[in-house]
């Protein structure tokens, strides 16, 4: 699993101003523009989980579910102040995605591995309780890497 976070309303191209040769360049933002984060989960098998879409706000607004397909309205939704993952939705994405997902999946033969990357929320005690819990396995990446997967 790995999270990603989509800065909404900010066209590309970009024209940065820089250092002729300079790799790898940031693009900044004033700060006006909506973000929204997607965890998205990949089976060992190459099927995809429905991802988890977390909307910036205080809550949900019908708005934004109005032009959703069949297949879209199966996501599962939360929110948070800023638009990012916290300990708290990384356990809501646990109990609502993975844990169901995973258990579909592998029944009682085999427990569930889940890989992800270093961010604090996948490594809370209520995290890796709740794993523990539910009998799955934990591997725990180096910091920015699952995107080499």
């Amino acid at each position: 699993m790995d999270e990603k976070v989509f800065l909404l309303g900010l066209a590309s191209p970009a024209k940065v101003v820089c250092r002729c040769g300079w790799r790898n360049l940031c693009v900044t933002h004033d700060g006006k523009s909506k973000l929204d984060t997607v965890i998205e989960t990949v089976g060992g098998d190459g099927t995809v989980v429905l991802p988890f879409v977390i909307n910036k706000g205080a809550g949900h607004f019908m708005g934004w579910y109005e032009g959703l397909t069949e297949k879209e309205r199966e996501y599962k939704f939360s929110n948070s102040p800023k638009g990012w993952m916290d300990d708290q939705l990384a356990l809501e994405w646990l109990g609502k995605v993975f844990l169901p997902e995973s258990g579909k999946r592998c029944g009682n033969n085999l427990p569930p591995l889940l890989m992800f990357d270093g961010n604090g929320s996948h490594i809370t005690f209520e995290f890796v309780s709740l794993c523990f819990l539910n009998k799955s396995l934990l591997l725990s990446l180096t910091s920015h890497s699952t995107h080499l997967l």
